[in-house]
């Protein structure tokens, strides 16, 4: 989230398999405050997609996407299953 494109560029998040996740609430409170704490008012980016393959992890993807939406992130986060389904919804002008 440092990287000084990150507020500019719409993102991909992949979570393989064999991913080990320690996740927990604190984790995800910790994680949304980061992302609202280093956004800055000329940022541009619409939107985040996670690609999880399986169904654990999406649905960790999913959660996290809730909370997001939820707590008032500034752009759109959303869960995929499917890679190309992920890469054609931030291709995609708008965010739905």
């Amino acid at each position: 989230m440092h990287h000084p494109e990150y507020p500019h560029k719409n993102a991909l998040w992949i979570v393989k398999e064999g991913f080990i996740c320690g996740f927990s609430e604190i984790d995800l409170i910790v994680a949304l405050e980061r992302i609202k704490t280093l956004w800055h008012q000329e940022a541009t980016k619409k939107k985040s997609a996670f690609f999880a393959p399986d169904g654990f992890r999406y649905a960790l993807a999913k959660l996290f996407c809730e909370e997001v939406e939820r707590r008032g992130v500034p752009f759109k986060i959303k869960p995929f299953m499917n890679l190309q389904e992920a890469e054609a919804w931030l291709l995609k002008d708008g965010v739905e």
